[in-house]
């Protein structure tokens, strides 16, 4: 309860099609993520891929990205902890270059310089 107000960094550890849970860094504490907390944009829940995909803004949340969350509510009858999304870290790797519709990125080849 004393925590509440604090922002803390995490792990989306799961994803469902009412938001998605993230665990606390070094803490191994975990909350949800409402999808009403997530903005204006109306999101589709992928089960297959565990990511939720808005669909105005092509914003993804998926299965083990970095988020940064702060403590909205704590609930220790029922043993619940609530976050509001502060931000996304997003980290693209070279091998999950693709864009949201899931096609690959076109690698454009560079003319070689002429001498």
């Amino acid at each position: 309860m004393d925590k509440i107000g604090d922002t803390f960094d995490g792990i989306i550890s799961a994803v469902t099609s009412f938001g998605f849970f993230v665990e606390l860094a070094d803490i191994y504490v975990e909350g949800l993520v409402h999808i009403s907390n997530l903005g204006q944009d109306y999101f589709h829940f992928d089960p297959t891929s565990h990511r939720l995909l808005g669909e105005r803004t092509n914003t993804v949340y998926r299965l083990g990205d970095s988020v940064a969350v702060r403590v909205a509510r704590v609930d220790l009858d029922e043993k619940k902890i609530d976050f509001e999304l502060l931000k996304k870290q997003v980290s693209i790797k070279k091998a999950e270059a693709v864009t949201i519709t899931g096609k690959p990125k076109k690698n454009r080849k560079r003319k070689p310089k002429s001498g």
